[in-house]
């Protein structure tokens, strides 16, 4: 749950009230009627934690190709191969925006880059500059290139080797490395991704159970006033993200959320405002019917977890900061006491635990541009 009310924070963070416009807290407002239906004891399913060898070969694989070093013998370049290159891109016989680096690593296959720019290296010779024709997809994140035609020219400066394999001297040779073996390496990374699993469950058994709890809810007389100025205010918050980064907002939202057009997003960003203001209707009718309360050092401690889990995302935050996303202290206040009560809900939930699902595996990443080309 700490990360998603980290993440909420900052997106709500420019969302902050101005106390010289608005005197009324969010926190008194009523937001609309619930009917409760059951909520201790419901029943979830997650799936197990398992850590598969291809998690750990991938991360592993990746390790590896950190400890690159120049290939003197390599000549050719091959798919699979992590080369080493400067290009340059131009557009109409001109250079454009970011479409040019230096002593830049790519591995070929990768699809850092826009389609055809990673294959057209197979086969070439290390020290030859290669003119390549391409042309940027047409929904390409930059309107002037989207469709356009375009010319990189690329030079190969030479071809990386780095171990295929983990050993004990690779680990001993690594100076980065705390661990004396591969196995040792090996164990504290199956750990480490163990650990994310089971956080990431913990996090999705919170919203198993309130989704679960939810539909169990009758709800009535929503205050579709409140939902209208959440909504305004998070979207005029994407308006001026997109302005920042000199992006169009179709665009902005496409990258940011993956949402092909705006008025499908839109319409989801409607519900999502409703979802929580139903969500707060229905813990606070559940603290009210249990009696649920929150102390001040329940309330110093929740501010503390939220504060920590926000500087993952933005490390200069103070519970001034906090209290400005939430729009008030009292606001703030609600949402520890809602934090209390999910934390009831899910506490007398009935946790049930299934193999997971197979993992598709096949590569089907569609071909997308570098975002800085």
């Amino acid at each position: 749950m700490g990360i998603m009310i980290a993440s909420l924070i900052v997106s709500f963070s420019a969302c902050k009230k101005d106390s010289d416009t608005d005197d009324t807290s969010d926190a008194d407002e009523k937001l609309g009627d619930v009917k409760l239906g059951d909520y201790f004891g419901v029943e979830v399913t997650l799936d197990e934690v398992e850590v598969t060898k291809e998690e750990v070969d991938e991360v592993v694989n990746q390790y590896l190709k950190t400890l690159k070093t120049k290939d003197e013998s390599a000549d050719t370049v091959k798919d699979g191969d992590i080369v080493n290159i400067d290009y340059v891109g131009k557009k109409d016989g001109k250079e454009f925006d970011g479409g040019s680096a230096n002593d830049y690593a790519l591995e070929i296959g990768s699809n850092t880059f826009i389609k055809g720019f990673e294959s057209s290296l197979i086969g070439k010779k290390v020290g030859k500059k290669e003119a390549i024709n391409l042309q940027f997809p047409k929904d390409y994140g930059q309107k002037d290139l989207a469709g356009q035609d375009v010319v990189f020219d690329v030079t190969i400066n030479y071809i990386y080797k780095y171990p295929k394999k983990l050993t004990d001297d690779v680990i001993k040779s690594d100076d980065k490395m705390n661990y004396k073996t591969a196995q040792e390496y090996l164990d504290s990374l199956k750990k480490e991704i163990k650990e994310k699993k089971e956080k990431t469950n913990d996090e999705k058994v919170g919203e198993l159970v309130t989704s679960k709890v939810m539909d169990n809810c009758e709800f009535s007389n929503i205050n579709k006033e409140y939902i209208r100025k959440n909504y305004d205010k998070r979207y005029e918050t994407i308006k001026s993200e997109a302005e920042s980064k000199g992006i169009d907002l179709e665009t902005f939202i496409k990258q940011t959320y993956g949402y092909t057009d705006k008025e499908t997003f839109e319409k989801d960003l409607v519900y999502i405002e409703t979802d929580f203001a139903k969500k707060s209707i229905m813990l606070d009718e559940i603290a009210n019917k249990e009696n649920i309360t929150l102390s001040d050092d329940e309330y110093d401690k929740q501010m503390e977890t939220w504060i920590n889990d926000a500087k993952a995302v933005n490390g200069n935050v103070t519970q001034d900061f906090i209290i400005d996303a939430y729009g008030s202290k009292e606001a703030a206040r609600k949402e520890a006491l809602h934090v209390k009560v999910l934390k009831e809900l899910v506490g007398k939930a009935k946790i049930k635990y299934k193999k997971p699902d197979k993992a598709d595996t096949s590569d089907n990443k569609e071909s997308k541009a570098k975002s800085d080309s």
